[in-house]
């Protein structure tokens, strides 16, 4: 019986609602900066920094330094990297970290008041791996589902989708021929107060370092309930920037 599943079955159904509400935070923003896709700039982005004369084509693609830097997406020896959106009032800088071997130096681990309060969730990890060393689970307590479960799919080095067996539903992406990220889908059922919630993020204007790397991109969110009979009802849109400070070795 695999350490998740031995959690999953001893977690408690209910959680401070604060931490719960700064965890699904923490789980959606983690997801974001995990498939923040930047591999060439296209040519009507002259305003980007100058890059070097690699070209990066579907035939000739560039490949990640470790697993780790393929999931958030980062080209080159990074040494930290520091994500900033301004999406909600209430976001905060994610700030993450390399070794010299590309490896997440500050993965996020269980707290000792999490392990007190529940004594399971020490038999399993925050972030499980495959055999190739990649991440394709984010394990995270819920008030509203006990131990919600994050599973990563990949594609040719990159997250294809993310599906979670909580209310945090199915998310899917969407990338153009040189790998930048497009759009972003998310089916959120049963949530509070909507049954069937679409969002839609869609993604522009790219700007870059000198490493191929997007520091910077605009964001527009649109979300539509969908009722029984298939109808979309449009909720709102809420245009946003995105902001990332890189440091290398």
């Amino acid at each position: 019986v695999s350490a998740n599943i031995i959690c999953r079955n001893h977690a408690p159904q209910h959680h401070i609602e604060m931490k719960n509400y700064i965890n699904i935070a923490i789980i959606a923003i983690i997801t974001l900066v995990a498939v923040s896709c930047g591999n060439n700039k296209s040519e009507k982005q002259t305003d980007s920094v100058e890059t070097n004369n690699t070209e990066v084509t579907e035939s000739n693609p560039r490949s990640y330094n470790s697993p780790d830097l393929a999931f958030f997406d980062l080209y080159d020896n990074v040494k930290s990297c520091e994500f900033t959106a301004d999406e909600n009032e209430w976001d905060t800088p994610q700030n993450i970290s390399f070794n010299e071997k590309g490896m997440w130096s500050n993965m996020p681990k269980w707290d000792e008041m999490e392990i007190q309060m529940f004594p399971d969730i020490k038999d399993c990890q925050k972030y499980e791996r495959n055999k190739d060393g990649y991440i394709i689970i984010h394990n995270e307590l819920s008030d509203m589902d006990g131990l919600a479960e994050l599973k990563y799919t990949w594609d040719n080095e990159k997250i294809s989708s993310a599906e979670s067996d909580s209310f945090l539903g199915k998310t899917t992406y969407v990338y153009d021929e040189k790998g930048l990220l497009q759009t972003k889908q998310t089916e959120q059922h049963d949530l509070e107060g909507y049954e069937f919630l679409l969002t839609t993020y869609t993604y522009s204007d790219y700007e870059f370092d000198g490493h191929d790397n997007w520091i910077k991109r605009n964001v527009s969110r649109t979300q539509y309930e969908i009722d029984d009979a298939g109808r979309k009802n449009f909720i709102g849109e809420h245009k946003f920037t995105e902001n990332r400070t890189i440091n290398y070795f």
